[in-house]
């Protein structure tokens, strides 16, 4: 019985002797004790103190510096991207002359080409290309572009995909979001003959809806 009783009374000084060292700890602790606000207000953050860049993972790019809509970024060099630009260099002749060669030279350089872009009241091959000056584009109103940027030319109708294209909505970038800014311009993603993009089915489809829309 005595044995039993001095067990009981060694875990309550324990358990007492715990308890107390604990506060002791606890008050310590609060005593030097900062908020989660009053840390975060004497260490500010500033993300334009911490040095980022994607120089080293775009030095390999060929880049023309473009200003759109108040926004300085650069673009990839399209012209070099041409194969054969300048095409003054087969285009040496007035185009009714060249023309004029087909059916003894047989199919020429963009034979393949078809316009599906407007309506052929609206747009056709002059419509962008000069027969002058065939190394440079124009804009509606006569205006010289260069084919590197030819999204001037994209941006006389689709005004507000343009926006949203130098705003940074619209399109892709190249090598992250960290500066600097070097972008895809409309044609590294559309063809500007037939931008629009082939509807695709997923890669898994529900075949008997397939069927059953092409009965409709």
């Amino acid at each position: 019985m005595k044995t039993w009783v001095s067990s009981i009374l060694i875990i309550v000084v324990v358990l007492l002797a715990g308890s107390l060292l604990s506060n002791l700890i606890m008050n310590n602790h609060h005593g030097n004790h900062k908020s989660v606000f009053k840390t975060i207000e004497s260490k500010p953050y500033e993300p334009d103190s911490i040095p980022m860049s994607s120089v080293k993972h775009l030095a390999y790019l060929d880049t023309v510096s473009v200003t759109a809509e108040g926004r300085h970024f650069a673009i990839l060099n399209r012209e070099n991207e041409i194969t054969s630009f300048k095409c003054s260099e087969c285009h040496n002749e007035p185009l009714e002359e060249l023309k004029a060669l087909k059916p003894k030279m047989g199919k020429k350089s963009h034979w393949n080409i078809e316009l599906q872009h407007a309506n052929a009241e609206t747009m056709n091959c002059n419509t962008c290309h000069s027969e002058n000056n065939m190394d440079e584009l124009h804009t509606f109103t006569g205006a010289r572009v260069s084919f590197n940027n030819s999204y001037k030319l994209c941006s006389q109708c689709h005004q507000q995909e343009y926006k949203d294209w130098a705003g940074g909505a619209h399109g892709k970038r190249v090598g992250g979001w960290a500066k600097p800014v070097v972008k895809r311009t409309c044609t590294n993603c559309h063809n500007p003959h037939s931008p629009s993009f082939p509807h695709k089915y997923p890669s898994r489809i529900n075949t008997r809806m397939v069927e059953q829309r092409a009965k409709k």
